[in-house]
């Protein structure tokens, strides 16, 4: 971690020195407070407050239940070994179909369960003082965001298998959602588990993806319970939630006959957009997250 965030700060303030000189910002200056009255630039620190760049962390969920796995099957149970771990990412799980059943029952981040919650705690907290650590070419401090739109998707593409029990290839996870699939209590556990997170600290963002089922919020009630938990969520401290409720019959429509559904929107990370125009993995990992039946 320590060496790619020391690559993220490096090529941050090479970018922030080379916008100096090459790319200035007269009409948004114009429209930021001291810009005008220095008769400097925004990209050279003309701004009343230079708020500091942000680096975002993705991943969150599968390094929590990673270590969870650790920490319980080599540490506790010692049902297995730090070797034989490895040879089963390095193989993909082939051949270590049991080894993976008993990572895969370990607890996971999004049911509100300490044992892994309180881990997905100490890296948010970890990456946060690591990251403001650092200052930009104006002093400004660096910030932290768990957000990452649709990054964990090609990031995953280049990351082995993981000992959560994630197979090579696959996409992670992004802001503080979830793994895809893996929170299967409920909404109001996955959100207690991202509430969990020191949201205040990461002025970046830290974002939740949720689906529920679309009988869920048809009727009026179904629609007061969305608004009282996502009232309740705030009131634990956190910053941002976002929902899709289509079920998956509709969503395999869409893919099927594209031409029906131009105007299908989905809420992909941070952003809306037509569901047949994302490509077919990031329709798949839309369609991966939990579709949560109750509240």
């Amino acid at each position: 971690m320590d060496n790619l965030r020391y690559h993220s700060v490096v090529s941050t303030i090479i970018a922030q020195k080379l916008h100096t000189t090459m790319v200035p910002r007269p009409f948004l200056s114009s429209c930021v407070d001291d810009c005008l009255a220095r008769g400097t630039d925004l990209a050279n620190g003309g701004a009343h407050y230079n708020v500091g760049p942000v680096l975002t962390g993705i991943g969150l969920a599968v390094v929590a239940n990673s270590l969870a796995v650790i920490k319980k099957l080599v540490f506790e149970d010692k049902v297995t070994t730090l070797a034989e771990l490895d040879a089963a990412m390095n193989a993909d799980w082939q051949g270590y179909e049991d080894l993976r059943a008993k990572a895969l029952a370990v607890p996971k981040y999004g049911n509100d369960d300490d044992y892994v919650d309180a881990i997905a705690r100490d890296i948010a907290n970890f990456y946060y003082e690591k990251t403001r650590a650092h200052k930009d070419i104006f002093g400004s401090n660096f910030n932290s965001a768990f957000m990452g739109i649709s990054n964990y998707i090609p990031t995953g593409r280049v990351v082995g298998a993981t000992p959560c029990g994630r197979n090579a290839g696959k996409p992670i996870t992004e802001g503080v959602s979830p793994f895809a699939g893996s929170d299967v209590v409920s909404p109001l556990a996955a959100m207690r588990s991202s509430a969990k997170m020191n949201h205040d600290v990461h002025t970046g963002g830290t974002l939740l993806n949720l689906r529920l089922s679309e009988d869920l919020v048809k009727t009026q009630k179904g629609k007061r319970d969305l608004g009282n938990i996502i009232r309740a969520y705030f009131s634990l401290g956190a910053f941002h939630v976002q929902f899709n409720t289509l079920s998956n019959e509709v969503l395999r429509k869409a893919q099927k006959h594209p031409e029906d559904y131009k105007d299908l929107l989905v809420r992909v990370a941070g952003y809306s957009t037509q569901f047949v125009n994302l490509s077919p993995e990031m329709q798949e990992a839309v369609i991966a997250r939990t579709a949560h039946e109750t509240i």
